[in-house]
């Protein structure tokens, strides 16, 4: 569906510029020559014009009233924002070209009239194309340098992330064999424990008191296995999370591989989203780095601690 094309008058009557204290008039291309009826609005202090709502290339803008004897007078105008000017043509990129005009809150009308030629696609390619395309040309040179300088660091960033991936999955593997291992051994310590009658009268006995002994260690044991399967699973969530952001990543470096082929002129959003998102990964990749750390202490603890479990199971 084709987008309206329309002229928009602002007027400040206290409240600043904005879409409520404003006047739109559709237009369409060549010669444009419109009037606001402004009779209604009282204690207009500025006036601002915004001719397009598209990018486009427009000439010969003027911009009048008419006074109590119905003459048409002048009114001056400036541009704000970007926009090219050669001459009396505009040219502009974005969709929001913006002039403030020169108003006196003294002038008396009832309206405001505007004329001004708004090229069509035929014009910009003969009679402006002079206009229009070497900047068009600086642009994208600019922006493709830009592009490929941002793909050659993503592609950076995108192998770092493959090879902390492969490292966070080895240690969570680790942690999978360790958590099997304490479950093997709880295992053993149970069939000790069916095996051995446990009588009143043994309490005394060394094999009791070490049977007493390795049931508080089993019991210890239990505690840092739940401790280490709670990490593990947080792992995992921060794991997944990573890997689904690490696709992101890919996906936005195709899209901007594709807009560089294709020599789009919307690099820049796409640019910086993928400066952004890279940002937040490099940051969550931190935090990750820390529970890697902190979760490889309490691996070492627990290997230490199954090492002396077993020492005192060859003792018994």
């Amino acid at each position: 569906m084709s987008r309206e094309i329309f002229a928009q008058l602002f007027f400040d009557i206290g409240n600043g510029f904005n879409e409520n204290d404003s006047i739109k008039i559709p237009i369409g291309f060549g010669d444009i020559k419109i009037e606001f009826d402004i009779s209604e609005i009282r204690s207009i202090k500025n006036l601002r014009l915004d001719p397009v709502n598209i990018p486009c290339v427009i000439s010969q803008l003027n911009i009048s009233y008419k006074n109590h004897k119905n003459e048409k007078l002048p009114l001056g105008y400036y541009l704000i924002g970007k926009g090219d000017l050669d001459g009396d043509e505009f040219l502009f990129f974005h969709s929001d070209p913006i002039f403030i005009i020169n108003w006196d809150s003294s002038i008396e009308t009832n309206t405001i009239n505007v004329s001004f030629y708004n090229a069509d696609s035929v014009d910009i390619l003969t009679k402006y194309r002079n206009l229009v395309f070497p900047k068009i040309d600086s642009s994208l040179e600019f922006h493709l340098e830009e592009i490929k300088r941002l793909s050659k660091s993503t592609n950076a960033k995108v192998s770092a992330f493959d090879g902390e991936i492969n490292y966070q999955q080895t240690q969570i593997s680790k942690i999978k064999q360790h958590l099997s291992s304490l479950e093997k051994f709880e295992s053993h310590l149970q069939k000790i424990q069916e095996i051995s009658p446990i009588d009143g009268n043994l309490e005394s006995s060394p094999k009791q008191k070490s049977l007493n002994q390795k049931d508080k260690q089993l019991e210890k044991l239990m505690i840092e296995k739940t401790v280490c399967q709670k990490e593990a699973k947080k792992l995992n969530r921060k794991l997944s999370s990573l890997e689904k952001r690490y696709d992101k990543v890919k996906t936005l470096l195709i899209r901007a591989e594709t807009l560089l082929e294709a020599k789009g002129v919307e690099f820049k959003n796409t640019t910086n989203s993928l400066s952004a998102e890279i940002k937040i990964l490099s940051e969550e990749k931190k935090s990750l780095l820390l529970e890697i750390e902190t979760l490889t202490y309490t691996k070492n603890k627990h290997q230490i601690l199954l090492k002396e479990i077993e020492t005192l199971t060859r003792h018994i």
